[in-house]
């Protein structure tokens, strides 16, 4: 192992997640996805969902910011005089 390995490592599971659709609901991804190499890789459902609960609890959920942007989506009052 070189110093170049965990870097790499680090790459190729960046790429498999951004090939995976990783920033899907589970219910949406796919079965399987194409390497950069070609190769089919199917996705273990089960690891998906454990991987899924462990990251669910490092989110950072902010209601009153998505009732916020959908207020200025719609519109607030304006302060023009």
């Amino acid at each position: 192992m070189n110093d170049r390995a965990p870097h790499k490592r680090c790459e190729v599971q960046f790429d498999y997640g951004l090939r995976q659709g990783r920033s899907l609901a589970l219910a949406d991804r796919p079965d399987s996805f194409v390497s950069a190499k070609g190769k089919v890789i199917a996705v273990e459902k089960k690891v998906a969902e454990v991987n899924e609960k462990v990251l669910e609890h490092g989110r950072v959920r902010i209601p009153f910011f998505h009732d916020l942007m959908c207020s200025f989506a719609h519109g607030l009052p304006t302060f023009d005089r």
